[in-house]
């Protein structure tokens, strides 16, 4: 019996995700586990409370619409280069991203929640914390954590 088998890579699709899909496949690989690769996407700021005289609900609808295309196509081009050759789910959720780890991964009955640390900083993670800690906080199973930038001192 297999200790973890279901596991969600939640990635940022930044350049750092390709450090983090070697180990991500060696536990599916070495757990037999299913793969659901998840990225969120957080609602871009409501352009029409600046621009309200000059964009209308279909311009605004069409950039979400584009927005999500490009991520679903870059999800898709990451599955494909890193996990063809495992069982893999994959999905793009829109909303606040701790929030739709930890839901993703309490409705898919996940066991391993792996994710990466220290990709994107800034003056929102000083206040409120990072969205890492958040799902390690709230998370119904296990997370793994890996720095990506520890990797490769580590590898060589």
């Amino acid at each position: 019996m297999s200790l973890f088998k279901k596991i969600l890579f939640a990635t940022d699709l930044s350049r750092q995700t390709e450090k983090l899909s070697s180990h991500v496949r060696f536990f599916a690989i070495n757990f037999g586990a299913e793969l659901h690769v998840v990225t969120v996407m957080e609602p871009p700021p409501d352009p029409s409370v600046v621009y309200h005289d000059m964009l209308d609900d279909s311009i605004l609808e069409a950039y979400e619409e584009e927005l999500e295309r490009r991520i679903e196509s870059t999800l898709q081009e990451t599955i494909n280069k890193y996990f063809s050759d495992l069982k893999t789910h994959s999905a793009t959720l829109v909303g606040p991203v701790h929030k739709k780890i930890v839901d993703y991964a309490r409705d898919y009955n996940v066991n391993l929640i792996i994710m990466g640390t220290a990709t994107k900083k800034g003056i929102t993670e000083k206040i409120f914390g990072s969205n890492t800690m958040k799902v390690i906080a709230h998370a119904p199973c296990a997370v793994m954590t890996i720095n990506p930038f520890k990797i490769r001192e580590q590898e060589e």
